[in-house]
């Protein structure tokens, strides 16, 4: 119909002033990438599924549990048509047919429907239980509308997929995959209809419909992480097929009429997929033109990632740990938001001065070492075991928190969970040869001076720790109490956020009065605090994330009085900007 959009569906925001945040959907348009209208307040919780009518002119959604809500829209007016409460606890997946303007369908928990729309209302037509065909009610996770109203839906578990007719009776099943259906699409070609599914098995599979609606497996994909995306890209040439996987991945490839050209290439965008992200370093001090545009992440997904900044892609990537199939996936937070245990969870992550090598902490205390250029693996050991502090009942060791290398890349600053910092023998592969107890809290930060002679290390006890070092023999390096010595010290990095140069960044303490509203008493809220901060090394220029995700630019030196004329600010993130470079 000529138009080019996209909508996507908030999340519900959290409270704010004791109100409970409404989610809202955006319309964008593809071909400016901006912003065409928002509809505010669109569900009473997050938006889960949008599709958009056959003509374009309707938009459909679906709300997440408790109690969700299916609505169909006059997205252009901001107008709700009609809204209908769903028996189910949620939607998985919702469709319009390509070939009719009034046919829907939902799929969710335990129940699927299709839908006819008739202006004001939607009438539903309940898929009918057939146990001579094995067709029970199930965890529907997909679905694809067929020719002349017919559906096809996929199952949770079985791999099945069960074609049903406008009256929502099974009329065919066939079992195209060896585990969870995912996703689903259906596409005219020239040699008839094809229905393409993606499945936890890492697979895509084209099939055939025949004149009894049966599903015959033509050509089946293999991917190296689930298929939970599929979606067709009209283009000049015919249509391009694009694939998501559940590590983040996304391939992009040539149609469906010739088998060889479903051979898919190199994924064009990856990242990371589970849990936060916590581990940023760029190669900051590298001469070479290939190498001074990097930078790595690490985070809760088992993954060390090489970036190119010009290019927005990824260079390399590595699996910090081998996840084998008795890994149990966690069933509740320990820790951490990944689905994998805590010992697959990097903190921190940092590149040597001389780009040749990159050093990963875990929660659990394992220090592990690639080389830059291969990223293979150089050194793995335990820092806990070493210092012999090893879990014991509940408790789990104290996990690295932050690692830097000397200016000379000779040695390694590790900053633990339980306020002792490291000091690792590069040549005799990272062995430790000092603990020295820095903090009474975790370190959260450190940095070495240019003459590597000494470092400074900030922790979670609001303290700023000085040390000097002995390059000669590393154990026998100390702590330093009198910080007014390194008033004038050169520093190679400048990430202490309690450091005397970015004083002039952390906000006045709030007033210690008392707020009458409305006959209650109540203090101000306490000012955002100073997660991150990095001084570049050639511009007079300072980056500082706090706790409400924003991200501020100073001049440097700093003002003694810093207000919001002296920084520009950006509200980068939805939660604590954890790193910033």
């Amino acid at each position: 119909s000529g138009v080019w959009v996209a909508a996507s569906g908030e999340e519900q925001p959290p409270p704010k002033n004791g109100k409970q945040g409404v989610p809202g959907i955006h319309i964008v348009d593809l071909r400016t990438m901006e912003g065409v209208l928002v509809i505010e307040e669109a569900h009473t919780t997050s938006v889960r599924c949008l599709a958009f009518g056959r003509d374009s002119r309707l938009l459909a959604s679906a709300s997440a549990p408790p109690n969700p809500v299916v609505t169909v829209w006059n997205w252009r007016k901001k107008q709700e048509l009609c809204s209908v409460a769903l028996r189910i606890d949620a939607v998985f997946d919702l469709k319009w047919s390509p070939w009719s303007t009034s046919k829907l369908i939902t799929v969710g928990k335990r129940l699927a429907s299709l839908w006819s729309y008739e202006g004001t209302k939607l009438v539903p037509t309940s898929l009918q239980p057939d146990p001579e065909r094995g067709f029970n009610r199930t965890n529907f996770m997909c679905a694809a509308f067929l020719q002349k109203d017919h559906a096809a839906v996929g199952c949770q578990g079985t791999g099945e997929v069960y074609v049903i007719d406008p009256r929502g009776y099974c009329i065919e099943r066939e079992k195209i995959h060896e585990g969870t259906v995912y996703t689903m699409l259906s596409v005219e070609t020239i040699d008839g209809m094809r229905l393409v599914t993606g499945s936890e098995d890492n697979t895509i599979c084209v099939a055939s419909i025949d004149e009894n609606w049966k599903p015959i497996p033509l050509t089946y994909i293999t991917f190296t992480h689930s298929v939970r995306s599929i979606c067709l890209v009209p283009d000049a040439d015919g249509t391009d097929v694009v694939v998501g996987t559940i590590a983040g991945d996304i391939f992009w490839s040539k149609g469906f009429e010739d088998e060889e050209e479903l051979k898919i290439r190199r994924p064009v965008v990856c990242g990371h997929f589970d849990g936060e992200l916590w581990g940023l370093d760029t190669d900051t001090f590298s001469s070479s033109e290939n190498r001074k545009h990097r930078f790595v992440t690490v985070g809760e997904d088992n993954q060390l990632i090489v970036w190119d900044a010009m290019e927005k892609t990824t260079v390399s990537r590595v699996c910090l740990n081998r996840v084998s199939k008795s890994v149990r996936i966690k069933t509740r937070e320990a820790g951490c938001m990944s689905s994998l245990p805590p010992p697959f969870a990097s903190r921190t992550v940092c590149l040597s001065p001389n780009g040749e090598y990159i050093a990963v902490g875990t929660k659990d205390g394992f220090l592990h070492v690639f080389h830059s250029m291969d990223l293979s693996r150089i050194s793995s050991c335990d820092l806990t075991a070493r210092r012999g502090t090893k879990s014991s009942g509940h408790r789990r060791p104290p996990g690295i928190t932050v690692v830097r290398y000397s200016p000379d890349s000779r040695a390694l600053a590790v900053g633990m969970g339980d306020g002792t910092t490291v000091l690792c023998q590069v040549n005799e592969s990272y062995a430790p040869k000092a603990f020295i107890s820095s903090h009474k809290g975790a370190v959260t930060h450190v940095d070495w001076a240019t003459n590597g002679r000494n470092l400074r290390s900030a922790g979670r006890d609001q303290t700023l720790t000085y040390l000097d070092i002995d390059k000669a023999q590393l154990g026998e390096s100390k702590k330093n109490i009198y910080p007014r010595l390194f008033r004038n010290t050169t520093w190679m990095t400048q990430t202490c956020i309690f450091a005397y140069v970015i004083a002039g960044a952390h906000p006045p303490e709030a007033e210690e009065t008392i707020i009458t509203r409305g006959g209650s008493r109540q203090r101000p809220p306490p000012p955002p605090h100073v997660l991150s901060v990095d001084v570049a090394a050639r511009k007079p220029l300072a980056a500082v994330g706090d706790s409400e995700g924003y991200i501020h630019l100073y001049r440097t030196p700093f003002p003694e009085h810093v207000d919001s004329k002296h920084r520009l600010s950006f509200h980068a993130h939805a939660a604590k900007a954890a790193q910033v470079r």
